[in-house]
């Protein structure tokens, strides 16, 4: 899973002995080209995010520019993906992803070059800046795409490797593995036929399928969440619409539950997470909290998220909301069935709301507060899991699996790194300090509906600058 990306005020990592260092951005392409080479060789390495945005200070020492992929190698920096992959394939010659032959290792370098220039043609068309037609970008791209298809034509194989990936696939798998944005940026795929470019079809398709590719795969949708930002600073329309001011209010699904929500949340997560843990049909309509739809005041009379459409009635708060579903689907429980282990669980739950004020206080105090203040005030909050972490003796509040107390406390430990990125510096946990939580947020981090609902702390951050920012025209 991504490692958190540091920025401005973080300290520079130790080197680890004995592994070269990748400086790197999780969804950067250019890196992802180089993550690639470094597992397909198997090299011993580490990876230490960079935030973009907001680098640290250190790091220009290490690229002038400040961009990724940069190559510590303990000697030198090497900097430029072509130029680290050509020194990670020199340098670590098995197994070797460029051809023995030198004729034949000049074609793929000279392949590589035509990469950059349909890039250029991917971002333009995925920003939406430009007034064209799907038909018209089709048009744009086709050269390009047959200048590759021509050449697997050529050679023969499903590679451009050969029977398998070489320097060349993984080069340009990035761009493979982003061409799904494009769909969700103009809403439908650009109109090819169906029997144009086969060879790159099958060739997309066979590296979705190799191992290398696929430990490192995210897919367009997390993809398109990154270049929203990129492109408009601003948290993106997610998978489903956002509803804002003239916005019509959607049709109802039969049979389904209908949750009324924002992607960023957190009240409004804790719901979406236990509708996935239960498994309950619905549907969700993400609300512009900014510019509300008319409609929604006859939702909720404060037009807040989350609200709960249940057929029958309209559900407000998250505490009532979660209560509801896990008494009218009894399957798979996430309260104890037993009276007083779920009284002691509810009573647990009131004290979720001064921990999530008081991270949410210290986040909107980082100008006028330093991070011990904050962490004294923080860590109290944290202790009273701890202890009762501890006294349960198993590694979630709900036992063996997660429980309603760990889905309504996750939301607010997602969030913790917002503080690393608003004070500019990382959280001074004591190594033995909330040993029990650490192992906790470990484990609900690598729980797959915890996973479904993540988002980056440079998102969330990003939210809450706006957040800040509408407060402020208010």
């Amino acid at each position: 899973m991504p490692q958190p990306h540091l920025t401005t005020g973080s300290p520079q990592p130790p080197k680890i002995e004995g592994k070269l260092r990748l400086y790197s951005m999780e969804y950067c392409p250019y890196a992802h080209r180089v993550r690639l080479v470094l597992n397909a060789k198997n090299i011993p390495h580490d990876i230490v995010n960079i935030n973009l945005i907001n680098q640290p200070e250190w790091y220009f020492k290490i690229h002038p520019q400040g961009y990724v992929p940069a190559l510590d190698t303990g000697s030198q920096i090497v900097i430029e993906s072509l130029h680290i992959c050509d020194f990670l394939d020199e340098k670590y010659p098995s197994p070797p992803l460029f051809p023995q032959d030198p004729a034949s290792k000049q074609r793929d370098k000279d392949l590589l070059k035509k990469i950059q220039p349909m890039h250029g043609v991917f971002l333009r068309c995925i920003s939406l800046n430009e007034n064209k037609s799907l038909e018209e970008w089709a048009t744009e791209f086709v050269p390009h795409l047959e200048t590759f298809e021509t050449e697997l034509s050529n050679r023969g194989t499903t590679f451009f490797g050969g029977e398998k990936p070489g320097m060349v696939d993984y080069m340009l798998w990035p761009w493979g593995e982003r061409v799904g944005t494009i769909v969700i940026a103009h809403g439908q795929q650009l109109p090819f036929a169906s029997d144009q470019f086969p060879l790159l079809r099958k060739w997309r398709k066979a590296m979705r399928g190799d191992p290398v590719c696929d430990g490192l795969y995210y897919g367009p949708e997390k993809y398109w969440k990154i270049i929203q930002i990129k492109f408009r600073k601003a948290p993106p329309e997610y998978t489903d619409c956002l509803i804002d001011s003239g916005s019509q209010q959607p049709l109802k699904v039969d049979g389904k539950l209908r949750l009324y929500s924002a992607e960023f949340c957190p009240y409004a997560q804790r719901v979406r997470l236990v509708l996935k843990a239960k498994n309950i049909p619905h549907d969700i309509v993400n609300i512009s909290l900014s510019h509300k739809p008319e409609w929604y005041s006859k939702i909720h009379p404060e037009e807040k998220v989350p609200a709960l459409d249940t057929g029958t009635k309209i559900i407000i708060e998250s505490l009532d909301i979660v209560e509801f579903l896990d008494e009218q689907y009894p399957k798979n429980p996430l309260y104890p069935l037993e009276p007083e282990a779920k009284k002691r669980d509810q009573e647990l739950v009131k004290k979720l709301s001064p921990l999530s004020d008081a991270l949410f206080k210290c986040v909107l105090s980082h100008k006028v507060k330093t991070l011990g203040q904050c962490m004294a005030e923080l860590v109290p909050q944290f202790e009273i899991f701890e202890t009762e972490l501890a006294a349960r003796g198993s590694p979630f509040f709900g036992g063996r699996t997660p429980g309603m107390v760990d889905y309504l406390l996750w939301p607010t430990c997602e969030r913790l790194g917002v503080l690393a990125i608003a004070y500019g510096e990382q959280l001074p946990f004591d190594e033995n300090q909330l040993k029990f939580l650490k192992k906790w947020n470990k484990a609900m981090f690598e729980n797959p509906i915890c996973q479904e609902t993540y988002h980056e702390p440079e998102e969330h951050w990003i939210v809450v600058q706006q957040k800040l920012n509408f407060l402020k025209t208010k």
